[in-house]
C-alpha cells in the first residue's frame, strides 16, 4: 500500500507518462527498486511489431486478491488482469491523463490504496499480460526458477540498504549483480561498489 505522502511524486510520474507518450511510440516505465539482468530491446521489439495499441505489465490479480481479503479492503479495481507497475510499457493514448488521474482521486481516492497503479489499471482498457520474468517480484512463487529480466524487490526492505531477509532467494541476482559490478569496477565510483558487496555479505 502507498502511503499518502507520495501521491505528489505519483502525479508527477503520471504527468510525466502523458509528456513523453506525446513524443513517442512506445514508453517504457520502471519503478526504482528494480534490477535489471538483461536487454529489453527484444522486449519493445515485439511488443511495437504485434501490437497497436495497449498497455503491457505482469498481472498480480493473485497477490492482489490476497490482500484485500487479508486486510479486509473495499476493491474498486476489478479488472481480470491487474497489472503491477514495476515495469510497464504503454502503447497507448495518454492524452489528459493527469487531468483524469486527478478526478478518478476525487471520485475513488479513498479506495485507492496503490493509487498510480489503481488508476492504471482502471482506466486502460487494452490490457496485454507479460510473462512473470520481465517483472520477477521476488517473493512470488517460482522466483527461484526465474531468469528474469528484472527483479522486482517489492517491499519496504530492499538489498542496497540495511536489509534483514531470511529468504536467500533475494540476493541470489543481487550477488549477481555484485559481480557485474567488479568486472567494470574501474567505470564505477568506489565507495558504490564497497556498499553492494557489503550489502552481500552482510547475508553469509
Amino acid at each position: 500500500m502507498v502511503h499518502r505522502s507520495a501521491v505528489p511524486a505519483i502525479a508527477q510520474r503520471i504527468k510525466a507518462l502523458e509528456e513523453v507518450s506525446a513524443e513517442t511510440d512506445c514508453v517504457l516505465n520502471f519503478d526504482l527498486d528494480t534490477l535489471f539482468l538483461g536487454s529489453v530491446v527484444p522486449l519493445l521489439e515485439e511488443i511495437t511489431s504485434k501490437y497497436k495499441t495497449g498497455i503491457f505489465g505482469v498481472s498480480e490479480r493473485e497477490n492482489r486478491n490476497r490482500w484485500m481479503k487479508q486486510m479486509n479492503l473495499k476493491e474498486v479495481v476489478n479488472t481480470p488482469l491487474y497489472f503491477n507497475t514495476g515495469l510497464m510499457c504503454y502503447k497507448a493514448d495518454c492524452k489528459g491523463l493527469y487531468q483524469k488521474f486527478i478526478t478518478e482521486l476525487e471520485k475513488h481516492g479513498d479506495f485507492m490504496y496503490c493509487p498510480e497503479q489503481d488508476f492504471v489499471n482502471l482506466h486502460f482498457k487494452k490490457k496485454y499480460p507479460l510473462a512473470n520474468e520481465f517483472n520477477a517480484i521476488w517473493f512470488n512463487p517460482g522466483y527461484k526458477e526465474m531468469a528474469p529480466l528484472m527483479v522486482h524487490y517489492l517491499s519496504f526492505e530492499k538489498p542496497w540498504n540495511k536489509f534483514i531477509y531470511l529468504d536467500f532467494r533475494a540476493y541470489a541476482w543481487w550477488k549477481k549483480y555484485l559481480s557485474a559490478c567488479e568486472r567494470v569496477e574501474g567505470y564505477l565510483d568506489r565507495d558504490f561498489i564497497g556498499r553492494v558487496r557489503s550489502n552481500v555479505n552482510r547475508v553469509k
